[in-house]
Parts: C-alpha cells; structure tokens; sequence
C-alpha cells in the first residue's frame, strides 16, 4: 500500500507547531568554559532548541566593557523577537547548569524563571535571588543562605536575578532594551523593569548551577554549608 502524500505535511505542521527556544550564551574575551558547553550540548527531557553564543566585542577600553555586554545581549533580544522564539534560556560564559535546568525552568509558572548559584565577585558568597517586594538589586537584598536552605529544591517567588541562568519568556522582553546609557549592570536593569511592568519573577532553588572564577575554582550552592568550593 502506498503511504499517503499527507504525512509529511502532517508531520512538518507538528514539527512547526512546537515550542521554539533559544539557549543563548554570551563570551567575553575568556570565552565559553568547557563545562558550560557540555552541560548546554546534553539537556536533557527538553525540546529542541537553538544555540546562540555571541563573542562580539568591539569595545577595548576597561570602562567600556559593559557596552560589549549590552551590544551582545541586544542582538539576542531582537533576534528572538524577529525569529519568533517563545522562549530564551540565557546561560553566562561562566555559569554551569545542571543537564535538567532547561527542562525544570520550562516548567515554572511565570515569565522569568532563574536557576540558583552565587555571586563570585561578592565574600562571601551571596545566592543570586533577592527578596520579594525589592524593586532593585542592591547591597542586602538577596536572601541568605539559611533561607536558601529552608526552601532548596522548591520554586520560591523572588523579585530578581541574575543573569546566569535564566529562562525569559519573549513577551518580557518586547518593552526593553538592553543597550543603554546608564553603566549599571544589565541584571539590576532588567530586574528593575520587570518589577516596574509586573512582571512575576520566580526561582527553581533545585536548578543547582556552579559559577566558575577567573582561575579555574567553582563555587557552588550547599544545602548544607550554605556554598562550597570545588
């Protein structure tokens, strides 16, 4: 029996009909670590999804390395607005996702999901989440580890992140632009914004990333230690 002409067509129309998701990951001069790579390449239980890793930086001068950062991250925003992508999982150069993070933030019930790891540049260590009802990152807002740990593993609401892990849903992105005047940090801005649209921000604290220093040490989130050093 011949099979019928319609089954491709079919099928493209299922193909066509499915989530569309962008994994985007931004280089500085260091470029991708390699553990990052690895843990983007083997997600796991997730849809398909693109790969987007920019290193586009025109910019020489120290004071004017926060421009690279925005030129990257505006060429993002506007190819996931003019390409159709629903979804857009933002993975810093530096920052290691576990291989089910896409999966699990896919599943969080808001526009800004964010896995949890901590800030390297901060002693110590400080998680990357801040507290419900902050309109803005600043010194003291984030919550402390014993929080984290009296919450790890559930999906807690929070009022920003940073942009380590983080799954953002398109229609957040429609009313800003990452390229601007101001030299704060694009997180702070983007938190900011959100909090100013209303739009709910929310973090799986059992999307345990690693953050990985200039020389080679990974910090990592600790249920029981709080961080811990590898």
């Amino acid at each position: 029996m011949r099979s019928s002409p319609f089954v491709p067509f079919l099928k493209w129309k299922e193909i066509r009909s499915r989530m569309r998701v962008l994994v985007f990951s931004p280089q500085g001069p260091r470029g991708l670590e390699p553990e990052v790579l690895k843990s983007l390449v083997n997600q796991r239980q997730c849809p398909s999804f693109d790969l987007l890793v920019t290193r586009d930086n025109p910019f020489r001068a120290m004071r004017q390395a926060s421009q690279n950062i925005q030129l990257n991250y505006e060429k993002m925003r506007q190819l996931v607005l003019t390409e159709g992508y629903e979804k857009v999982w933002i993975v810093e150069a530096d920052t290691i996702p576990p291989e089910d993070a896409l999966a699990r933030l896919l599943r969080v019930p808001s526009p800004v999901a964010s896995g949890l790891y901590a800030f390297r540049h901060c002693t110590p260590p400080v998680p990357n989440v801040a507290r419900p009802g902050v309109h803005r990152h600043s010194q003291g807002t984030q919550f402390g580890w014993e929080e984290i740990q009296k919450a790890w593993g559930e999906t807690i609401e929070v009022s920003g992140c940073g942009m380590g892990c983080l799954l953002i849903d398109s229609k957040a992105l429609e009313g800003f632009c990452f390229e601007r005047p101001e030299g704060e940090d694009l997180d702070c801005l983007f938190n900011t914004y959100c909090w100013n649209q209303g739009i709910k921000q929310m973090a799986d604290l059992g999307v345990i990333c690693g953050h990985k220093k200039p020389d080679g040490e990974i910090i990592w989130p600790d249920r029981q230690m709080g961080f811990r050093l590898e």
